[in-house]
Formats: C-alpha cells, sequence, structure tokens
C-alpha cells in the first residue's frame, strides 16, 4: 500500500512539474517571438487552477516525516536540499537573463525576483509548521490564516503565500487523518462531485475568470485534491505513468532548470531567425524536459552533479525510530 501511494504521488507530481514546464515554455517564448497560438494560452489557461496547489499538496504530505526528525536534522536537510538550490539556480537565472544586479541578488533572500519562488514558499512552509508545533498552534488556525491571507493584496505574493499555505497544510492534515476522512468509501458520490466542480474551475480559468489563487474559487484545486487522492492510486497508467513516476521522483531537477533552458533556448532559436510560435514552443519545451532528463540521469551517477541539486555534506544521524524518506 505504501509503495502503490509513493507511485501516485510520483506520477502527479511529475505532471504537475510537466505542466509547469508546458506554462513556463508560453511565458518564456512570448517574450522572443511574435504571437503565441491561441490554443496554448487556452489550454494552459485550464491547467492553471491546479498546477502548484497539488504540487504544495504532496510537500504538505511529507510533512510529518519531516517534523518527526530532531530540529539541527530538519533544519540542515532544508538548507541542503531547498535553500542551496534556491540560491545557486536564482543566481544562474539572474545571470543568464542579464538580471544579475545587487538588489536582485539581495531579493532572492526576502522577496524571490525569478520564477523559484515556490522553493521560497516551501522553505517558508516547513518554518512556519515547526513553529506551529513548537508553540502547540493547531493546525485549523493556520487553515484559517491561510484562507483570510489569500483574500489578501496580492503586493509581494502575499495573497498567493496564504492561499498555497492552506495546500501545504492540508496535505499534512490528509495524511495524519486519512482513515477517518475515508474518502474511499464515498468515492461513489464523491469522485463525480468533485469532477464537476474541477471542470467548472478549469473552464471558467479558461474564459478568462481569474480562478487561479482566488480564495474565491478554492473549491477547484481542493476537487482536483480529493480526485488525485481518491482515483490515481486505483489506476495503472503504464508507460505514461512510469514515465510521469520517473519525473515526479527528481521533480527538482526539472523544476530547478527549467526556466533558465527555456530561456536560453528561446534566446537562441530568436538569434537563427525562428519565430513561428509552434515551432519555438514545441523546440523549447522539448529541450527543457530533455535537459532535465539528462541532469536527472547524471545526478544519480556523478557527486559533482548532485551538488548543482543538493548541497553536498554528510547526512546527519536519525535515530533508528525515525523513518528515512524526504528531508
Amino acid at each position: 500500500m505504501a509503495q502503490a501511494r509513493m507511485a501516485w504521488m510520483d506520477e502527479l507530481r511529475g505532471l504537475a512539474i510537466v505542466l509547469v514546464v508546458l506554462f513556463h515554455a508560453q511565458t518564456v517564448d512570448e517574450r522572443f517571438v511574435p504571437e503565441m497560438p491561441d490554443a496554448v494560452w487556452t489550454t494552459m489557461a485550464l491547467f492553471a487552477p491546479f498546477r502548484m496547489p497539488l504540487l504544495m499538496f504532496l510537500s504538505g504530505m511529507l510533512l510529518a516525516r519531516s517534523l518527526s526528525k530532531p530540529t539541527p536534522v530538519f533544519f540542515a536537510g532544508k538548507l541542503r536540499a531547498i535553500a542551496w538550490p534556491y540560491l545557486l539556480w536564482s543566481l544562474v537565472f539572474l545571470a543568464v537573463s542579464a538580471q544579475l544586479t545587487v538588489g536582485n541578488v539581495l531579493a532572492v533572500a526576502y522577496l524571490p525576483p525569478t520564477y523559484l519562488w515556490f522553493l521560497w514558499f516551501l522553505l517558508a512552509y516547513y518554518v512556519a509548521a515547526w513553529l506551529m508545533r513548537l508553540w502547540r498552534i493547531p493546525a485549523w488556525v493556520g487553515l484559517a490564516v491561510g484562507v483570510l491571507g489569500a483574500f489578501g493584496p496580492d503586493a509581494f505574493r502575499f495573497s498567493r503565500f496564504c492561499f498555497l499555505f492552506v495546500f501545504f497544510l492540508a496535505g499534512d492534515l490528509y495524511v495524519r487523518h486519512r482513515d477517518r476522512l475515508a474518502l474511499d468509501a464515498r468515492r461513489r458520490w464523491l469522485v463525480p462531485a468533485a469532477a464537476l466542480v474541477a471542470v467548472a474551475g478549469a473552464v471558467a480559468s479558461g474564459l478568462g475568470v481569474e480562478v487561479q489563487y482566488s480564495p474565491l474559487f478554492l473549491a477547484a484545486p481542493l476537487a482536483a485534491v480529493v480526485l488525485a487522492v481518491v482515483v490515481l492510486p486505483t489506476v495503472r497508467l503504464g508507460r505514461v505513468g512510469a514515465a510521469l513516476a520517473y519525473v515526479g521522483r527528481d521533480s527538482l531537477v526539472f523544476y530547478v532548470t527549467h526556466f533558465t533552458v527555456l530561456w536560453a533556448c528561446a534566446w537562441d532559436l530568436r538569434a537563427a531567425g525562428v519565430t513561428n510560435g509552434w515551432v519555438v514552443y514545441g523546440v523549447t519545451v522539448v529541450v527543457a524536459l530533455g535537459v532535465g532528463l539528462a541532469l536527472t540521469w547524471a545526478r544519480h551517477r556523478s557527486l559533482l552533479v548532485d551538488a548543482l541539486f543538493r548541497l553536498p555534506g554528510r547526512p546527519a544521524r536519525v535515530p533508528a525510530a525515525v523513518p528515512a524518506g524526504v528531508s
């Protein structure tokens, strides 16, 4: 059962990362071509409400395992596996995009100036969860703060930060109360209801409604989460699932590298005189995913390549009673 759950989590994470690459290919390529195809815009808008909430929910599902570790091990793991690649690849992208200014470098610490804001959020959420446990703050308080904050201003990504915090905590709550929730026992009516809500949110987004990160449409990504945790563990996706799981297991590699690769590739294509939107979009997506696959293969065979995604260091000793897993 545990292996089945991990398989579907990897598949879902891989799917979400592929959608992120497809979306960012659109946003990057439009800077280098006269016009992007309308079909790309519409398709990406359909999936916009779901990508990041699903990723954050999956991250929250690993929170209990992280918090079970001694405090030094907990923070060392976050610094090595989240803070390090965030810092390194933020600087890489700023250099590649000719935005390596003192102001932007300083902003990496307090206001993410690049596409890597997700990692900054994630690190902040882990710290917040650790403090909540230390001060014995109930999870419902965090959820309430997240929902209320999501109605706040979007300045400095504040409302987005609060919105996604809800999904991070929801992932942890689901793991800890899965048996009590008994979603599988309710799947006969829960699956069609959740599908209806999720599709409605996707269609509204595709029609131009501001669904993404909107607390007014919180039900749409929550419905997608319900569909994921109820349906995915029971289906077999064959080779497609295996490919998505491969991406999902090393999702960090694809996430931190793809935007820089997209940018460099689109730049080169424009310099070569290639301006067709479909061609540029297709080539940049293939190259970004290809580089991610190559680096994933290489990081498991080279400590030097692995250091691009995880700060080298001697693993801290963890008591035998603490389950091994993601730091």
